[in-house]
């Protein structure tokens, strides 16, 4: 996962843009790369969804405190 740089206000939770900049432009960039091909970027959709599961963690746990 990406290292978080901004939060949410009042959580300290970083925003999903930023906790998965990394994982999101790289499926970007391989869409791109690929001619808008899914199926050749699915490896790097997969990690952004697991990013982005690791993220709603993290702000539900925030949300309960």
């Amino acid at each position: 996962m990406s290292s978080p740089n901004t939060t949410s206000p009042g959580k300290g939770v970083p925003s999903l843009g930023e906790f998965c900049r990394t994982e999101a432009k790289a499926s970007l960039k391989c869409l791109e790369d690929n001619g808008y091909n899914k199926s050749a970027c699915s490896a790097l959709f997969q990690d952004y969804i697991d990013c982005k599961k690791g993220w709603q963690k993290l702000r539900k746990d925030a949300n309960r405190r």
